[in-house]
């Protein structure tokens, strides 16, 4: 089919045309009208700080700092938390998946708050005295890595052919608030880097209903050294720049925005 434009001969691609009605395919226009589906997803922190869990939201008018009533546990409870991070993921790029993420309830209202803090006043007075400390964690003592310092630590130039020098256990995160203990680590096995985090108290139970939330990021062989080759391009010690770099109760966080920034791929499961 040749049409002319301003003079010009132009040939139009007839399998763009349905051939009754002379305009464009139904399908082919239905194509063309398919965009990729991007989900919201909100971090919060619960009780003013500490670490950030994920929720879903279809509320585009959502904003960092605001306050927020999400679902928590598995009986229909509801906290207030405080939006500080706001995102937007295709399916297959989401920090978890989207199934195992709840949603927003809404942008938190003064009755929310007015009942929230009736529910704390009253989960106060029934609470003893000796079942507010947090939860501690049974963890291995030999074999952790703790450098002194957090900045970069310069060593020799690797013999492994240019890689990184393993390490022990390497202690990313132990830190707790009166709302979650938080404990991440990181090794080495067979060259591959695994990071492990545990979370523990009202934060996990809120949001999953469990006292206990663990998580695993694992890289393998080729991953795990182009990695290593971003972060140490002067031969830096890898454990005190890892240190550096993602430790904290984010640590985990930051480590997922720089692989997925710089296509490093890893596993990531929850148990």
């Amino acid at each position: 089919m040749e049409e002319t434009f301003g003079g010009e001969a132009v040939t139009m691609n007839s399998k763009f045309f349905d051939g009754t009605s002379g305009g464009p395919d139904p399908a082919i226009r239905s194509k063309a009208r398919q965009k990729p589906v991007h989900s919201i997803v909100c971090s919060v922190v619960f009780g003013g700080g500490g670490k950030s869990y994920c929720y879903l939201t279809e509320d585009d008018t959502l904003r960092l700092g605001d306050s927020v009533l999400v679902p928590v546990r598995s009986a229909g409870e509801t906290a207030i938390a405080e939006i500080v991070k706001i995102e937007s993921f295709a399916e297959e790029d989401a920090p978890l998946p989207l199934e195992k993420m709840k949603t927003v309830i809404r942008k938190c209202t003064d009755e929310d708050f007015a009942v929230h803090q009736e529910n704390e006043r009253v989960a106060q007075a029934c609470i003893h005295p000796e079942s507010k400390e947090p939860i501690e964690a049974d963890r291995p003592a030999q074999n952790i890595l703790e450098p002194e310092s957090s900045g970069p630590i310069v060593g020799r130039a690797p013999e492994n052919d240019g890689h990184a020098q393993p390490f022990d256990r390497l202690v990313l995160c132990d830190e707790k608030t009166p709302y979650v203990q938080v404990f991440v680590s990181a090794e080495m096995s067979e060259g591959c880097l695994k990071v492990s985090g545990q979370d523990l108290g009202e934060a996990p139970r809120e949001t999953f209903g469990e006292d206990e939330y663990e998580y695993f990021y694992n890289f393998d062989l080729e991953n795990t050294e182009r990695l290593f080759a971003l972060l140490t391009p002067e031969k830096q010690s890898i454990a005190g720049v890892l240190v550096r770099e993602f430790s904290g109760m984010d640590g985990c966080s930051k480590l997922r925005e720089f692989c997925d920034a710089n296509r490093i791929e890893y596993s990531f499961f929850t148990c």
